[in-house]
Parts: C-alpha cells; sequence; structure tokens
C-alpha cells in the first residue's frame, strides 16, 4: 500500500483489471476452437460470424461497465483519501520500532513537521525523553497483544523546550498482518489546561465566605432552572448537601416569607439578561429562615445567548436584625425627643408668667429699697434681680430651641443678604456698642426658612460681638461653593477657640466661661447646629489662636443660585 492509499481501495481497481484480461483471454480461446471447425456450409458460416458480432458486442458492454466501475472505485479511493488526510484527528501507521509509514495532515500539524519528511523517521524521536521508554513498551503491548491498546505522552519537536510540549492520548491497534500498526492521537494539551483552569476555579470558590449558586437559563418560570453548581458555603448556609441541591431548582430554598414581588423582578431582569441585586428571605433545610444578600447575572455563550445565571449570596440576617433593632431605636429615640421638645416647650412656656411675676416683684424691692436696707440685704436683692434675668434668658433660648425643633420643613428660595439685613437689625444696639465693624461677599439665593436663617445668622454674628475681646469687633460673612452646596462663613477678630472644644461648644449648655466673663446660656450654638441639621447641612468651627486671632464658624446649605451683591451690613 503507498501512502497516497490508506484504504485499500487500489486492489479492487487492480481486480478489476485482472477480469478484464482474463475475460479476454477466454475470449480468444473459444476463437480459436471454433475457427478450427470448418464451416460445413455458408449458413454456417454466416451463423458463426453472427455469434461473433453478438460476443463482441457483450464483451464491448462488459468492457464499459468495467470501466465506469473503475471510475467509481478512483472517485471513492479520492473521497477517503480525502476524509483522511483532512481528518482533525491524527493519525499514523507505524512499524513495530515506531517508524513511520504514513501520516494525515493534522498528524504532520501535531508532529510540527511536513508530511513527506516524516515517512522513515521514528515516532520514538518525538516522544519527550522521560516519556521514551514507557512508550517503547506500550507500543510492544500493541504488537504482541494483537488487542487495541491506550496511552498517554508528551510530543514535540525533537529537543522541544518542556514548555511547547504537547500532552497527547495515543490508541494504536496490530494490522491484521502483524506487521503494522495503526493509531490516533488525540492532542489533550487545551482540555487538561482547562480542567487544571477549572479545577482552580472550584477550588477558589470553595474557599469563599460567600454562597456560589449556578443555575441553567431556563424555565424562569415554574419548576423554575436547575442548580448545576455550588460551592462548600452554600451547602453551609442552606443545610443541603451538593448532591440535594444538584438538579433541584432555587424555589428549594424559597418559603412563606420570600418576597413575592422581588421575586418578580428578579425575574424580569433576567429575562432581558440584565444583571440584578436583590435582598430576600431564604429557607434552611431546617426551615429556618435567613436573610440574604443575592448578587444574580447572566452568563453568555461565545454567540452571545445567556446559557447559565451564577448567584452570588451572602447572609446578611445579622444586619437585618442590627438594623431592625437600630430603626427601633431610632424611632423610640426620635419619640423620645418629641416628647422632650414638647416638655421644654410647655415647661418654658408655663414658666414665663410666675417668672415675670417674681422678676417685676425682685425690681420694685430693688428699686424700691436699695441703699435703705444694709450692704447684705442690697446684695441679696442684687443676686435675685439677676438670677430672674437669667431665668428669662435660659427660658426664651429654650422657646426658641423648641420652636427650631416643632416647626414644619417648609423651605423655599430666599435672599440670604435679606436675612442678614434682619440678623444686624435685631443687633442694631449691640453692633452700637461694640462699634462692629460687619462686612460680607456677594451673598447668595438659598433654599432654607427665612426666620431661621437670620435666627443663625444673628446668633453667630452674636456670638462674634460677644467674644471680641478688647478691640471693636470685626466680623465678616463670607461665601464659597462645596460641590451642591453653598458654604457660608462667619470670621471674627476675636479671642478664638482652641480645637480641643470644637466639639463641645455645639452641645446644650455647654460653656467655655463663666457667666461673670461672658453672659449667656449655653443654648445658642445649639440651636445653631438645630438650625442647620434641619436644612440637611453641617456647621463647623475653625480656630487657631496660636497662630492667628479669630474664629470662623462656617455651616453649608444647598445651592439653589447665584449671588446677590457685596458690601456692608
Amino acid at each position: 500500500m503507498t501512502p497516497s492509499d490508506p484504504t485499500g481501495s487500489g486492489a479492487d481497481a487492480d481486480a478489476s483489471a485482472d477480469a478484464v484480461a482474463n475475460l479476454r483471454h477466454r475470449a480468444e480461446d473459444a476463437l480459436q476452437r471454433r475457427s478450427s471447425a470448418a464451416p460445413s456450409s455458408a449458413a454456417d458460416s454466416t451463423r458463426l460470424l453472427h455469434e461473433l458480432q453478438v460476443h463482441q458486442i457483450e464483451l464491448e458492454l462488459q468492457l464499459e461497465e468495467l470501466i465506469e466501475r473503475r471510475a467509481e472505485v478512483e472517485a471513492s479511493l479520492a473521497r477517503y483519501t480525502d476524509l483522511y488526510d483532512f481528518a482533525s484527528i491524527a493519525y499514523a501507521t507505524l512499524a513495530a520500532d515506531s517508524t513511520i509509514s504514513q501520516t494525515n495532515l493534522a498528524a504532520a500539524q501535531l508532529l510540527s513537521s511536513p508530511r513527506a519528511l516524516l515517512y522513515g523517521k521514528r515516532l520514538l524521536q518525538f516522544v519527550a525523553e522521560p516519556d521514551r521508554i514507557d512508550f517503547s513498551h506500550w507500543l510492544q503491548r500493541v504488537f504482541d497483544s494483537g488487542t487495541p491498546q491506550r496511552c498517554e505522552l508528551r510530543l514535540g519537536s525533537p529537543g522541544s523546550a518542556a514548555g511547547t510540549l504537547r500532552t497527547v492520548q495515543v490508541d494504536a491497534a496490530r494490522t491484521p498482518d502483524g506487521s503494522l500498526c495503526r493509531a490516533t492521537l488525540i492532542d489533550l494539551t487545551e482540555r487538561l489546561a482547562a480542567d487544571e483552569t477549572l479545577r482552580l476555579l472550584e477550588a477558589c470558590l470553595a474557599q469563599l465566605n460567600d454562597a456560589v449558586l449556578i443555575t441553567e437559563a431556563a424555565p424562569l418560570d415554574a419548576p423554575g432552572p436547575r442548580i448545576v453548581f455550588v460551592n462548600a458555603a452554600c451547602e453551609r448556609l442552606a443545610g443541603y448537601s451538593r448532591t440535594e441541591l444538584i438538579g433541584a431548582s432555587p424555589r428549594l430554598l424559597q418559603g412563606p416569607g420570600t418576597d413575592r414581588a422581588e421575586l418578580d423582578r428578579i425575574r424580569s431582569a433576567l429575562q432581558m439578561g440584565a444583571p440584578v441585586r436583590a435582598e430576600l428571605i431564604n429557607y434552611r433545610k431546617d426551615g429556618a429562615a435567613y436573610w440574604v444578600e443575592i448578587n444574580l447575572a447572566p452568563v453568555f455563550s461565545a454567540a452571545g445567548r445567556v446559557t447559565h445565571f451564577v448567584a452570588i449570596e451572602r447572609d446578611i440576617t445579622q444586619r437585618k436584625a442590627t438594623e431592625h433593632a437600630l430603626a427601633s431605636a431610632n424611632q423610640e429615640l426620635a419619640r423620645s425627643n418629641a416628647e422632650l421638645e414638647q416638655f421644654a416647650y410647655v415647661a418654658s412656656h408655663d414658666l414665663i408668667e410666675p417668672l415675670r411675676s417674681v422678676s417685676s416683684s425682685v425690681q420694685l424691692l430693688q428699686k424700691r429699697y436699695q441703699g435703705q436696707l444694709d450692704a447684705r440685704a442690697d446684695e441679696f436683692i442684687a443676686h435675685a434681680v439677676g438670677g430672674s434675668a437669667r431665668m428669662q434668658a435660659l427660658i426664651d433660648d429654650l422657646l426658641l430651641l423648641s420652636r427650631v425643633s416643632a416647626a414644619p420643613h417648609v423651605h423655599s428660595v430666599i435672599d440670604s443678604a435679606a436675612a442678614l439685613a434682619v440678623a444686624c437689625a435685631n443687633l442694631a444696639v449691640a453692633i452700637a456698642q461694640s462699634s462692629a465693624q460687619i462686612s460680607h461677599d456677594a451673598l447668595l439665593r438659598v433654599q432654607a426658612d427665612p426666620g431661621q436663617l437670620a435666627q443663625l445668622l444673628q446668633n453667630l454674628i452674636g456670638n462674634a460681638l460677644k467674644f471680641c475681646g478688647d478691640r471693636p469687633a470685626v466680623v465678616h460673612v463670607g461665601t464659597r461653593r462645596e460641590g451642591a452646596n453653598w458654604v457660608f462663613s462667619v470670621a471674627d477678630q476675636g479671642i478664638g477657640i482652641e480645637p480641643q472644644y470644637f466639639s463641645r461648644i455645639f452641645e446644650l449648655f455647654k460653656r467655655l466661661h463663666t457667666r461673670d466673663e461672658y453672659a449667656g446660656t449655653g443654648i445658642g450654638l445649639a440651636i445653631c447646629k438645630k438650625i442647620v441639621e434641619r436644612h440637611g447641612g453641617r456647621i463647623w468651627v475653625e480656630s487657631q489662636p496660636a497662630l492667628r486671632p479669630g474664629t470662623t464658624f462656617c455651616f453649608s446649605l444647598p445651592q439653589v443660585a447665584t449671588s446677590t451683591g457685596r458690601g456692608a451690613a
């Protein structure tokens, strides 16, 4: 058999030619025998001629049939040769010493050599050095046993580096005459690499604390897609074994507490091939409910078709319990604060009238009897008058704080310059007494309650007037943009505040100085903080007395529009 005739069909063509030659030989013998017998008459001669002509036509027809038969055989041989040559599986014919007598193109590609150069070479040359002894023993078994044999080995061009070797599965069987064996060589390199990658991925997934669950893409409706993969964390979370989960539907984990509307939302997203995040109640095998945060995403084939869905689930049961406890605590705190604010308002309001009576009485007592009694009496009366005045200021500030808390959240776009003007008008006496200079940047239109913004600026400017020290107060109201907010600043050149007191000054009734040094109730900055927080902003202080004099109070408000002018208040 030649290398171009792997199927043995050439033998059929040779047999056909032999049959034609044999038939011709028999016809010539018959003609010779008939020619030796002389015809007895003209009629016999005519009949003999006719028979010869008939036989000639028969032979011609048989010849045509044999020619057609040969053409069919040659066409079939060409087809089988093409199938052999262009097959995706590598084929080779080997002698007992592994000499290659025949290969197809796939084998030549696997061995990285032109096919013509492979004939006469030994396959052993292409086997990796560590595998050669095992290969030789295996090939001996192929010829000795007469039964098909299989092995795995590494192949490459002679002298190839280890990284370029291909892992191959070889199946071989001896030919009937025992002189050769025919082998198939299947390249396992990519499959083994994919298997190793898959093993690595499974090992990584097994170490995750989050549960991973993979399902088929359909059906999304009942009974639901089948689960095809779960990791160890999923088994621990659900309480089911891997064998119980594989092939089941994720609906196995759902129960009466599972939000159906959320399931419908998930189904709609998956139908569109979109990722989706959800929080659901699932149920363990023992019936215990638990919360999971699920991130679901479709898996697409190379053709762009959704084939699977992968879900990463995290147990958030403890987080949900904490959120519930926090919500309950916040609700209770809001109720308690509302009751305290209501109590402060009622108490302050109800104290006004008796305090006014006491204050009026001690003031009359001081006016009528001051200097008529002894010095101790004058001192006691003065203490009573001062105490009633401080009580009146305290009640006024408490009422103001309660009104800030109780006021409805009705904010509109207002001119902050107008609010500054109202604040300065309310502080006109103090400004005049301290010879204060108050300036401002171009002010803005902001979303705020006009009365509360005026109160906020009044408290901050009043603070600057109070703590100006021995010099006339210099106060500047500035503005700047920070993201989606406007930041207001009220800066002075007064005594300043040490950084360790920054957070304390906004607490209720917290004072940094005695009443003898500076008057006040310790409520003013707490009112400022409440107003700013009700407007969705924040308030803070900036001061470094050791480096430069003064304090700057800053607060943020939502940004709405542009400025309204620059000047002095």
